[in-house]
């Protein structure tokens, strides 16, 4: 069976010389987390997985504000505002006495990876 990355998640880190520290990722087979400082790669199949239960969820929002002015004694002003937020979370994957054997830390939308998971753990 060809092995299939349904979900990935690269962290970086490094300003000048930004490399890859850690990949997280969900294949058609596994549930996958690659140290690449270290050089370990936790791998665990979907038949090892009980559950999947998202910690720490909470919204991170950005605002961006663009204004203009008018006139010297004329105070006509106006702008555009641009709001973001996105969900923020850790995902967990327990096997079946439930421990947690993979834990992926902050990252966006654990409630899509964790659905994704379920219906991957259902096949």
């Amino acid at each position: 069976m060809t092995t299939n990355i349904l979900w990935r998640n690269s962290i970086r880190k490094g300003f000048w010389h930004p490399h890859t520290v850690e990949i997280q990722q969900l294949t058609n087979q596994n549930v996958e987390l690659i140290d690449e400082d270290r050089n370990i790669t936790t791998r665990i199949p979907w038949s090892q997985i009980s559950n999947v239960v998202v910690l720490n969820s909470h919204n991170v929002g950005m605002s961006d504000y663009y204004g203009f002015g008018v006139g010297h004694y004329m105070r006509s002003y106006g702008g555009v505002s641009f709001h973001n937020s996105n969900n923020i979370g850790d995902v967990a994957f327990l096997d079946k006495s439930g421990v947690v054997r993979v834990m992926f830390k902050q990252i966006m939308d654990p409630m899509g990876v964790k659905q994704l998971a379920t219906s991957q753990m259902k096949k």
